[in-house]
């Protein structure tokens, strides 16, 4: 029995045509157009998600209403003399924005709350905010490095 010779297809499939090489460059293209537009800074979706309150479940506290705190918080922050009520007053301001009927602390009465939160659930708390840095600067969390304050001339 004799085989016969197939016909090969001249044609190699292995190689791209240049409707697929164009395509490959158009995907490549758009790719980057799209990675761009998810790196544009929008000022005006962030003042957007300020005002959001958000809802965490802990497993030793419970659901935990908070709200990011803001420029204008960090300013109050940082109006506290020390490191501790620094870090008190944000996360008043953090739990006040998810729960409005807190009582109001200002820098210069917030160690008043700190008086009113019971040790253990205190700490709990800290370890809560340091899980999520979005809405607490590290520098006024006690035992973390903190930054240094520039010098002033006489």
């Amino acid at each position: 029995m004799s085989t016969k010779p197939t016909k090969t297809d001249p044609k190699d499939f292995s190689k791209k045509t240049k409707w697929e090489l164009q395509a490959e460059q158009d995907e490549k293209i758009q790719a980057k157009v799209e990675s761009v537009a998810k790196k544009l800074f929008d000022p005006a979706k962030l003042t957007e998600l300020v005002n959001t309150v958000h809802e965490e479940d802990d497993p030793h506290l419970g659901v935990i209403r908070y709200g990011e705190l803001s420029l204008h918080d960090a300013f109050t922050i940082e109006k506290c003399k020390s490191d501790a009520e620094k870090t008190s007053m944000a996360a008043y301001l953090m739990l006040k924005k998810g729960n409005p009927s807190m009582p109001t602390y200002t820098p210069e009465n917030i160690s008043e709350w700190q008086k009113t939160m019971p040790m253990a659930e205190g700490a709990l708390l800290l370890l809560f905010i340091r899980k999520a840095p979005a809405f607490l600067r590290t520098q006024s969390l006690p035992g973390l490095i903190k930054t240094e304050t520039p010098k002033t001339s006489p």
